[in-house]
């Protein structure tokens, strides 16, 4: 189960790359939609310049528009890691800041 989550995650940071990316490197990033209150239509933009070196720090003007139809599988992925990484540190915590010899750890629950 846990081989196919991380698979899960994978498979979405390739999809979604570029969008990671201009976020880590400087944040370019925006969420827009149509504007029409009775569609849901939330897309991520990312912006970035056309021109390079000091010509760039003039403007922003250029934008990719990436959508993202259905956020359920991230939402379900993000909380799977939440409860990983909240074992791994729960891990750490009685093993080497408690040096407990013995304890019960639960790696992964699945909530399916």
């Amino acid at each position: 189960m846990v081989k196919k989550k991380l698979g899960e995650i994978g498979t979405l940071f390739l999809k979604y790359n570029e969008l990671y990316n201009n976020y880590k490197h400087g944040f370019r990033i925006a969420i827009i939609t149509t504007g029409n209150p009775e569609i849901e239509d939330l897309c991520a933009a990312t912006m970035w310049p056309i021109k390079k070196g000091l010509e760039a720090n003039k403007a922003m003007n250029k934008a990719m528009i990436m959508r993202i139809e259905n956020t359920e599988q991230e939402i379900q992925l993000c909380g799977f890691m939440c409860q990983v990484l909240h074992e791994t540190a729960e891990t750490f915590r009685l093993r080497v800041l408690e040096k407990k010899q013995e304890f019960k750890v639960v790696a992964f629950k699945d909530q399916t």
